[in-house]
């Protein structure tokens, strides 16, 4: 029985005959099929009895007609008919013609006539050769229909060893089969260029010792085969490297399933192997770009983090790890809503509309953690897009601002106080730029103006006094503060809307975060009630004088213990 098969495997692969239109081997192959079927008792059986006694029935007519004359006219018409029926029918029908045909001989020409009987000597004789002859037809149209059986299985087998040929060569896949002992018994033409050989027939006999491929990798391709066929257990899609005759190194999927016979017995196998060298390098940059992907994320120095559809970690940055972790080293594969984060409702809706396609993010947004803690996060959630520009999940990206937020409410208090401060304070506090244009001025500084904010910010101290003077003296005094970096004091007087005032002014340089000079701060605190007041006491005092020391009488100026500490001159 294997004999039998590995023959017929043989057959296939070294079939040269590769019919250019199929057209051409489907046509006889499907004659020779049908006369195969008729042949094979493929009518019903009441059909070929029934034609059998149809057959003697019209014989009987045409005799009984007179349609042929002689004394041998019972031979030249049953005979015929029985052969036609054994033709048709088989030896069943043939056997069952000669009955109803002997029926018909002893009943209407054998005497006495009209009876199933012969009483001449002669009649019996004749009905024993009519039998004789008629069982030798029989025998001679049944070899007959087998030699045309035979001949129709034959082209039948031939047509589909053609097909079978021409469809294992028209297959982009390299195929081959074996028998027991991994000796190759055919392959088709694809296998046979990559090994090497002029066509598939000289594969036949070969081993993988005798093909291309290293000593190593022959040894594992018939450690596979023996696997496949000692289990009678198929392998499929071993991916494996392969050497073609140019030496060429490819990557292939490999497929070997176990070739039996009818009674299960295993004699070869068949094996199918497909090219992937391609898909095996893309497969190769796409990990190698996953991995560069995973690293670049990893090492991110933002908090971010990658997710399937189903909110399952695919990457994180370590930031998102050591703020979002949860004592994990490792999130990929879980679940974001299993690290149980006190994450307010909203969040879910936010993702669920991120996988729907509409990307989110917020500036400024308050969590308020289940230990009543405050942080403050500036986020952004968008949808990540696969090779098919179908959304595969989202990234989450995240930054904690609380530092940030803690530090703009300082601040704001700060401005707040400062702005108190210098909205009460009498005095004028005002900030110039390098150029001396003011860049604030307190409500003190705009009364000294007498002009509304809008009309000062942006000016120079020449734009602001209609003495030019005034004003060369000021910008003076800004210009040697700027050049100095360091702060002065400089009594300057103005003309105010109240008059002319002295303003005690201290003046100090203005630095920018990288400690350069970008302008002057400055307070001023207008002294023209104390100077006129000192003025004042100065011309008392030198009135006092001036009557101390004219006096007509000697005047003598003590303290407490009669220690004196002036006398004019009538006391000498």
């Amino acid at each position: 029985m294997n004999e039998k098969h590995q023959g017929d495997i043989r057959d296939k692969g070294g079939a040269k005959e590769h019919p250019q239109n199929v057209e051409a081997v489907r046509r006889p192959m499907l004659v020779a099929a049908r006369l195969d079927f008729w042949l094979a008792n493929g009518t019903p059986t009441w059909f070929r009895y029934g034609a059998a006694i149809l057959a003697v029935t019209v014989a009987l007519v045409l005799d009984r007609a007179d349609f042929l004359s002689g004394s041998f006219r019972i031979y030249l018409v049953f005979y015929p008919f029985i052969i036609l029926a054994t033709l048709f029918g088989g030896v069943g029908p043939g056997l069952l013609a000669i009955t109803l045909s002997c029926f018909a001989v002893a009943f209407f020409w054998a005497e006495p006539v009209g009876q199933f009987a012969m009483a001449a000597r002669a009649d019996r004789i004749s009905m024993a050769l009519f039998i004789i002859g008629n069982l030798f037809f029989i025998w001679v149209c049944e070899l007959l229909r087998r030699a045309i059986r035979q001949a129709a299985q034959a082209e039948v087998q031939h047509q589909s060893r053609n097909m079978l040929a021409q469809i294992l060569n028209s297959v982009p896949q390299s195929v081959f089969w074996k028998d027991r002992h991994s000796v190759y018994l055919g392959c088709n033409e694809v296998f046979a260029r990559a090994v090497g050989l002029a066509g598939p027939e000289a594969i036949i006999g070969k081993t993988d010792f005798d093909l291309p491929w290293p000593r190593q990798e022959a040894e594992a391709y018939t450690a596979d085969d023996r696997d496949v066929m000692e289990n009678n257990r198929p392998k499929r899609h071993i991916i494996e490297p392969l050497q073609q005759a140019d030496g060429n190194r490819l990557w292939i999927d490999t497929t070997k399933v176990p070739l039996t016979d009818c009674e299960g017995l295993v004699f070869g196998l068949l094996g199918v192997y497909e090219d992937i060298t391609e898909r095996k390098r893309v497969e190769e940059a796409l990990q190698e770009s996953q991995e560069q992907l995973r690293l670049l994320v990893a090492q991110a120095p933002i908090t971010v983090a990658m997710f399937d559809r189903n909110m399952n970690y695919l990457a994180t940055s370590r930031r998102w790890i050591a703020e979002y972790g949860r004592g994990h080293d490792d999130l990929t594969g879980l679940n974001h809503y299993d690290i149980k984060y006190d994450m307010p409702d909203y969040w879910r809706e936010v993702h669920r509309k991120a996988l729907a396609g509409e990307a989110q993010d917020c500036e400024e947004d308050r969590w308020v953690k289940a230990d009543g803690t405050v942080s403050w996060l500036r986020w952004a959630v968008h949808p990540w897009r696969d090779a098919h520009q179908q959304i595969g999940g989202i990234i989450i990206s995240a930054e904690d601002i609380t530092k940030r937020k803690e530090a703009e409410e300082a601040l704001m208090q700060s401005e707040a106080f400062l702005r108190a401060v210098c909205g009460t304070t009498p005095d004028p506090i005002f900030a110039k730029d390098r150029e001396s244009r003011l860049l604030m001025a307190n409500p003190a500084t705009l009364r000294a103006f007498g002009k509304p904010v809008e009309e000062v910010i942006g000016k120079r101290d020449d734009e602001l006094y209609a003495d030019p003077e005034t004003a060369r003296t000021v910008l003076e005094n800004d210009r040697r503060v700027i050049e100095s970096g360091i702060a002065e004091v400089f009594e300057e007087t103005v003309e105010t809307p109240y008059g002319r005032r002295v303003f005690l002014s201290t003046k100090a340089p203005y630095f920018d975060a990288d400690g350069r000079v970008i302008g002057t701060i400055g307070v001023a605190r207008d002294i023209t009630k104390r100077m006129q007041a000192e003025e004042t006491l100065r011309k008392t005092e030198a009135r006092f004088r001036a009557t101390f020391d004219n006096a007509g009488v000697g005047i003598l100026e003590g303290e407490k213990e009669d220690r004196i500490i002036a006398a004019n001159d009538r006391v000498c």
